[in-house]
């Protein structure tokens, strides 16, 4: 069996939206996300009422709000988030990669 090999830092496609998700895995019980996400743009705080999640900052800086907290999240920073917690973020300015996997209870 042939690995799926993904070159998360590669640069973003060309034309692509400000905020892109990519679904690199997907099951009964969880998500895998690349996400790419261009200087200063913000995804609104919203809860997540499925289960837990993890966002692992690849590349770029990126303002994590948990619950009215801010976090500021650096290359090789992971965050967990527990089910049921608002969240958003805005991306600093050079933009950011992560990986975020979403878990389903």
């Amino acid at each position: 069996m042939e690995p799926r090999i993904f070159r998360c830092l590669d640069p973003k496609p060309a034309g692509s939206p400000p905020l892109l998700r990519e679904e690199l895995s997907r099951g009964a019980s969880y998500d895998v996300n690349l996400v790419r996400i261009d200087a200063g743009v913000q995804k609104p705080a919203h809860p997540y009422e499925a289960g837990d999640s993890f966002m692992l900052v690849l590349a770029g800086l990126l303002h994590l709000v948990v619950d009215g907290e801010v976090y500021d999240l650096n290359p090789g920073d992971l965050a967990w988030i527990p089910k049921g917690a608002v969240r958003g973020f805005t991306a600093g300015p050079e933009g950011a990669t992560m990986v975020a996997v979403h878990l389903r209870d």
